[in-house]
């Protein structure tokens, strides 16, 4: 266990961390920092590493405190938990800012685990190079995948800088919870917050009192992607989407061979500016669930559901799409590619 606080650490050279920690077979591995301020120079110069193998807790704990690194693949937050009961990081009133290429502000991997959990309140998180998410999850054959943010900003600033990433292979949950957050990214393929689910139980976005812009081609807002999965679904409360680029999307949904995808809308505000830039978007492939779409405008008010089911008496080659275009003035229009046979084309 690592306890500082009113601390200031230093480190310059090729994977020079900032702090390490790593436990092996151990009842717990925690950090707990305060007031405490971490800059690292140099590649694989991660702020904090924490790694914990057939361990029962890895944990990181953050109060007050700036990280900064400044090198390739220096992550300012590394978490590795192999076979372990908790992969956990709380932030609160914390600064964490990263400058190289696949420089990530938070990662973390979590194999065989039980519960991988990040919690952020009042956290400003900065990446500035490519390939460099704000936040990166990666949870493999583990039960859960959670991450509960309050209060908090997050920047990417190049291409393939998606704001929110989180990748769940064969687990149980993958959830995103967002409440008063802003997140903003700027590049090609830098998508707000992406959600990805193989061969997992259910992939769900929560999102509540919440701003999201990008800006470049194919940068979305809001993607859930399920594959071989059970339900993927999407809520929004109170959201503003702002996409500027070719092929954006401000929500969308993919779920192939997978049960339910669902997008519910109440009060949000999607803005695209660019060529086939849709508003939201669901796309089914081989999918036995329903597809709803179900929105509430306020102003003006609109209130719109739409239920695609594909017919249960034929064994047919599933594909379907709906796309919701917004526009000034507001214009919705609905596009469905209906069910069709094997071999069948156009």
């Amino acid at each position: 266990m690592i306890d500082l606080a009113n601390t200031n650490i230093f480190t310059r050279g090729e994977t020079s961390w900032g702090i390490y920690t790593n436990a092996i077979g151990s009842t717990s591995a925690a950090i707990n920092l305060a007031e405490t301020a971490i800059t690292s120079e140099g590649d694989e110069a991660r702020g904090i590493y924490l790694r914990a193998r057939d361990s029962a807790d890895a944990v990181i704990h953050l109060a007050a405190t700036e990280i900064a690194t400044a090198g390739e693949e220096a992550d300012g937050i590394y978490i590795n938990a192999d076979t372990s009961t908790d992969a956990t990081i709380k932030l609160a009133e914390t600064e964490v800012a990263t400058t190289g290429s696949s420089s990530d502000g938070i990662y973390i991997f979590a194999n065989n685990s039980n519960a991988t959990a990040i919690d952020l309140v009042e956290t400003e998180i900065t990446t500035a190079g490519e390939e460099a998410r704000g936040m990166d999850i990666n949870a493999d054959h583990s039960t859960d995948a959670a991450i509960h943010l309050a209060e908090t900003d997050i920047t990417t600033e190049r291409d393939h800088a998606q704001g929110i990433y989180i990748h769940a292979y064969d687990s149980t949950d993958a959830a995103i919870h967002l409440a008063e957050t802003a997140i903003t990214t700027v590049g090609e393929d830098a998508n707000g917050v992406f959600l990805q689910a193989d061969h997992s139980t259910d992939a769900a976005i929560h999102l509540a009192e919440t701003a999201i812009a990008t800006t470049g081609d194919g940068a979305r807002g809001i993607v859930i992607e399920a594959n071989n999965s059970g339900n993927a679904a999407i809520d929004l409360a109170a959201i503003r989407i702002n996409t500027a680029g070719d092929y954006d999307s401000g929500i969308r949904v993919y779920a192939n061979n997978s049960g339910n995808a669902a997008i519910n809308m109440v009060g949000i505000d999607v803005t695209t500016a660019g060529y086939l830039a849709s508003g939201a978007s669901i796309e089914a492939e081989n999918s036995t669930g329903l597809l709803r779409l179900k929105i509430l405008l306020a102003r003006p008010l609109i209130c719109q559901e739409y239920t695609l089911s594909p017919p249960a008496t034929r064994q047919l080659d599933y594909i379907s799409r709906l796309t919701i275009l917004a526009t000034q003035p507001l214009i919705w229009q609905e596009y469905t590619l209906t069910p069709k046979e094997k071999g069948q084309t156009g």
